[in-house]
């Protein structure tokens, strides 16, 4: 049996090094880790408000006229938590976020486009949770496309296959999920072009909550103009938001310019420090997972 003993030694693993829900080489830490994708967080708060339900939990049970930035602040912390931390980040971002769910129901006080007075709301209906993680996904991907660079077909599916992991962990059924990322844009597309998504007083009010304080209201309000140029023209209309051409064009040379300037910037200066601070990590683990 001499040739045995030149064999090299059976290596055993002794623990998984991957106890979160994501690891670097899932398409969603890759697309997530990009710094931009902030400039789509007031887009995905202001579709989450368009909707009367969600608008009417937020305006009631949250502290936004005191705290104007602590919603979009929670949502990023939360899906920071969830894209990159290990198993006991994941647990905290979840339950952090079930915590203040527990609270949040009642009725809305006006009718709303199809949505009447009266209409009962609760921050655990996983419909209103669907939406809610909707809008983030779907800002994710465009502001990706735009100011990135374009995903490819199969990059977008993958990256909406692996959200499916967060949303469950975020209580939506996969009863309520789309099957699939082509079920998932058509989702959108009848979100967005039907009559649910109206804004009312209590989404305005939200919204003012958001860009009225001074002095960090106008510079919450300028931070916002690529989000605000992203949302679908009715809704930024009814909440009374100005675009003109002029914005329309400037905004159009910014993505440009921000696709440019990604290419040559080294991943550094452009991923969340907590992207690069979990993938070294992960990858330290990796390499005691095998004795």
């Amino acid at each position: 049996m001499e040739g045995q003993s030149r064999l090299e030694p059976i290596r055993r693993p002794r623990r998984d090094p991957a106890r979160g829900l994501y690891r670097p080489e899932d398409t969603l830490w890759k697309v997530n880790s990009e710094l931009l994708l902030m400039l789509g967080g007031v887009r995905s708060v202001l579709l989450e408000i368009a909707h009367p339900l969600v608008a009417a939990g937020v305006a009631q049970h949250s502290s936004f006229r005191t705290k104007p930035l602590k919603r979009l602040f929670g949502t990023l912390r939360t899906f920071i938590l969830l894209t990159f931390g290990d198993a006991r980040m994941t647990q905290i971002g979840a339950r952090h976020t079930n915590q203040c769910h527990v609270a949040v129901h009642g009725e809305i006080a006006e009718s709303v486009g199809t949505t009447p007075a009266g209409s009962h709301y609760d921050a655990d209906d996983p419909v209103l949770r669907l939406w809610v993680f909707a809008t983030v996904v779907d800002s994710n991907l465009l502001v990706h496309d735009l100011f990135v660079r374009p995903l490819s077909p199969a990059e977008k599916i993958a990256y909406y296959e692996d959200s499916k992991r967060m949303a469950r962990i975020l209580g939506i059924p996969a009863s309520v999920m789309p099957c699939t990322y082509a079920d998932f844009q058509v989702y959108m597309r009848q979100m967005l072009d039907g009559d649910v998504l109206r804004v009312g007083e209590d989404g305005r009010a939200v919204l003012k909550g958001l860009f009225g304080g001074f002095p960090l209201g106008p510079l919450v309000r300028l931070s916002s103009y690529a989000g605000i140029g992203l949302l679908p023209e009715r809704i930024r209309a009814e909440f009374g938001l100005g675009w003109s051409a002029r914005d329309e064009r400037f905004l159009g040379w910014l993505e440009g310019a921000s696709r440019r300037l990604r290419r040559i910037l080294p991943d550094v200066l452009c991923t969340f420090p907590a992207a690069s601070y979990y993938a070294a990590r992960y990858h330290s683990l990796n390499d005691e997972f095998y004795e």
